[in-house]
């Protein structure tokens, strides 16, 4: 799962806010391991966490917060 993560000062919706309150201890409540990417530079970790997945057979979550798409081109 690719997670839009917009939790950061800033965020001018607020139930984008509350979204974020409750969607990582939801993850962590199914015991879906989870990651953060917070700058664009990190997506070359996706690849890694993908490749562990189906090694696993297992759903991971990444959460990619809003600064990461800022950047993303």
């Amino acid at each position: 799962m690719i997670i839009s993560y917009r939790d950061d000062v800033g965020e001018k919706v607020a139930s984008q806010v509350e979204m974020a309150i409750h969607a990582k201890p939801l993850i962590e409540q199914l015991h879906v391991p989870w990651y953060r990417l917070n700058h664009v530079e990190e997506a070359d970790r996706v690849d890694g966490i993908l490749k562990h997945s189906f090694m696993c057979r297992k759903p991971v979550a990444v959460f990619a917060a809003a600064r990461f798409w800022k950047n993303a081109k």
